[in-house]
């Protein structure tokens, strides 16, 4: 069928070569070159956004295709010149100026956006689609009271619209007023009762709070349009324990029952490298408090050597590795809610494994290789990572630029880099960072997976990161780690603490202000400082 849609369109008939893609689509959504030829399709019938929809569908699973994303660059262009020139012609235009500045959205151009919808309210200052994305483009510009505002004033004309409901509840929750955002987030459901997005969300706002009565709302998390199709396909029922039917979220999922006693389940990960570091602790629990044979536990194939040691009796596989026989399964991030901590107090649900704090080993013939390969220890040895993975959509609030870790480099330490992948726009100050180690460069093996980068942890005193696996590392490992977190971070950070409860190893450094780096590595810094002289890092 991919092949009739290219022949059909080498003939100039667009609209039968979409047709076929789409019904090729229904046979196979995952199947990913149909999404790059759809968007070069689409974007030849000026159905832009659509394009772009297409590409960055496929873009999120394979993050590394530079030719991919060059064609995305080429339909921005596209759209804007057509866009551009429609514009020349008839200044007036409100929805072609609406639609250009959501394609600068789509591009990060969030200044540009910013002139048009402002453009178009000069006309009709109530124009509703205007306020919402002009919402939305002061959120992404880290302008959150404004942003608020322009949700709140938005609702107010059009209150029926229950995504802009939504937007105004996201804005409020990363400024972490929980209470306030739940009632913006229930204003949504009423209007959409299905809304799985909102109903996430309040989920988040709970957890934010340290408290576990909602996470059976966290299984709204499979009918979001970000997992709608990422449900591991097992063909197994779905175990969720006694909390099977609290979950309203799942209930087309085939639920299995309570009892695991001599059956075999396979847990497994869902989403990122942080999401799986973070929720592996719950998968020793289920030996301990089930009846259960035999639990596999599946997860990416970075994490697999790392994770093999978690528990001798926790069967480990990759998840491009065949799925081994088994009666039921649950996705890792689901654990909390199967074994009932839904109903313990605040904080209660999060598990310390023994009297230690760390919960991941690394392995000790890869420290003691590592050791060799760092040698003899004269200062303060310290691990820096300051963004996460570069893959499509990045998460642009959460990297810091290399250049404001500057001031480190006065500081008696010897700095490593942890990065795997080096930003493009932090490779001129790489270059002058004086004193900051790249291991990765000599030691092609350096980050092969995550065995080896707990292995070289180890070998440090203290770890430096954003928001990213390499913090949740760390934390597992039990390693002291100091977290430098944006403004509007996420639920499992919670706000208002410099501790984190998931990981007693860990201290906050928080944004006061969104963007506002500088500050908190000033912070840091003077932290540094007192740790050198004698003085406890704990917060």
């Amino acid at each position: 069928m991919l092949l009739a849609a290219i022949e059909l369109r080498q003939r100039d008939d667009w609209p039968g070569a979409l047709d076929c893609l789409d019904a090729a689509l229904n046979i196979n959504p995952g199947f990913l070159p149909l999404q790059v030829e759809r968007g070069l399709v689409l974007a030849h019938l000026r159905r832009y956004e659509e394009a772009l929809d297409a590409l960055d569908c496929f873009l999120r699973q394979v993050p590394a295709s530079a030719v991919i994303a060059a064609q995305r660059d080429e339909i921005v262009q596209q759209a804007c010149a057509a866009l551009d020139a429609q514009l020349h012609e008839q200044p007036a235009d409100l929805p072609a100026r609406l639609r250009r500045a959501g394609i600068f959205c789509r591009s990060d151009r969030y200044a540009h956006a910013l002139r048009d919808f402002a453009a178009v309210l000069r006309v009709d200052r109530e124009h509703v689609d205007a306020l919402n994305g002009m919402g939305g483009v002061l959120l992404a510009l880290d302008r959150h009271d404004e942003a608020a505002a322009t949700y709140a004033r938005a609702l107010s004309l059009a209150p029926e619209r229950a995504e802009i409901a939504y937007n105004l509840g996201n804005v409020l929750q990363q400024q972490g007023h929980f209470a306030e955002a739940r009632v913006a987030y229930v204003r949504a459901i009423e209007q959409l009762p299905d809304f799985a997005e909102a109903h996430l969300e309040i989920a988040h706002c709970w957890l934010a709070q340290g408290s576990p009565r909602a996470l059976a709302d966290l299984e709204w998390r499979w009918l979001t349009q970000q997992l709608s199709g990422a449900r591991l396909a097992s063909g197994r029922p779905l175990w969720l324990g006694c909390a099977a039917t609290a979950a309203p979220a799942m209930a087309d999922a085939g639920a299995g029952g309570a009892d695991l006693s001599g059956k075999t389940l396979l847990v497994w990960a869902e989403q990122g490298f942080g999401d799986t570091l973070q929720f592996v602790r719950f998968v020793p629990l289920v030996l301990q408090l089930t009846r259960a044979a035999r639990v596999i536990l599946r997860v990416q194939q970075a994490l697999c050597r790392l994770l093999a040691g978690l528990d001798p009796r926790l069967q480990v596989i990759g998840d491009e590795e065949a799925l081994p026989a088994h009666e039921l399964q649950c996705p890792l991030l689901s654990l909390p809610l199967a074994l009932g901590f839904d109903t313990q107090p605040a904080l209660a649900f999060i598990p310390v494994l023994g009297d230690a704090s760390a919960y991941l080993r690394a392995d000790p013939g890869a420290v003691a290789r590592w050791g060799a390969i760092l040698r003899q220890k004269r200062r303060l040895r310290v691990g820096l990572a300051w963004a996460g993975r570069q893959r499509a959509p990045r998460n642009r609030t959460r990297d810091l630029p290399l250049a404001e870790l500057l001031p480190l480099a006065g500081i008696d330490v010897e700095l490593i880099s942890l990065q795997k992948e080096i930003p493009l726009a932090d490779t001129a100050t790489l270059a002058s960072f004086l004193g900051l180690r790249c291991l990765a460069d000599a030691h092609a093996s350096a980050f092969e997976d995550f065995a080896s980068t707990a292995a070289l942890i180890e070998n440090l005193d203290l770890v430096i990161s954003v928001d990213s696996a390499v913090a949740h590392l760390a934390g597992g490992l039990g390693k002291p780690c100091c977290l430098l977190l944006r403004y509007g971070s996420e639920w499992r950070w919670q706000r208002g603490r410099s501790d984190s409860p998931w990981y007693p190893s860990l201290r906050i450094f928080r944004q006061q202000r969104a963007g506002d780096w500088r500050g908190v590595v000033a912070e840091l810094r003077v932290a540094l400082v007192a740790l050198l002289a004698g003085q406890s890092l704990a917060a």
